[in-house]
């Protein structure tokens, strides 16, 4: 039996596609949303993104991808806090000259409930290091 025998395939094909365009579209709004709402997500591939995004909850995972979002860090050093606890980042490696810098505190994963009214995550990120000081 022919491919071209089977009846409405080329219409079902294309109904296909334009299913998949439509996840396609919206896809991509959902990646654009995450790059607007921190735009160091601009620097990295849909594919890098994508993995970023499903293992947020997983900091190790995502540590390979920090060269990518900020220059010259290598990667964070995490510490172990426990089954039932993310880890918490005691420092970072630079990638220009192997260079180590320990945080005073072990800084931890923050969520978005903690930005106030249109504060975008690089500016949570500054407002807790200035409070620490």
């Amino acid at each position: 039996m022919c491919i071209r025998d089977r009846d409405n395939v080329f219409d079902r094909l294309e109904k296909v596609q334009q299913q998949l365009t439509r996840c396609e579209k919206a896809l991509n709004d959902f990646l654009d949303s995450k790059r607007r709402a921190f735009p160091r997500f601009y620097f990295v591939s849909q594919t890098d993104l994508l993995d970023i995004l499903s293992n947020g909850n997983s900091p190790m995972k995502i540590n390979r991808h920090m060269p990518k979002i900020f220059q010259a860090v290598d990667h964070l050093e995490l510490k172990d806090n426990g089954e039932n606890e993310r880890p918490s980042a005691c420092g970072l490696n630079s990638c220009v000259g192997k260079e180590y810098v320990a945080f005073d505190t072990g800084l931890r994963p923050v969520s978005y409930t903690h930005l106030r009214a249109h504060e975008t995550p690089e500016h949570l990120v500054c407002r807790l290091l200035l409070e620490k000081k």
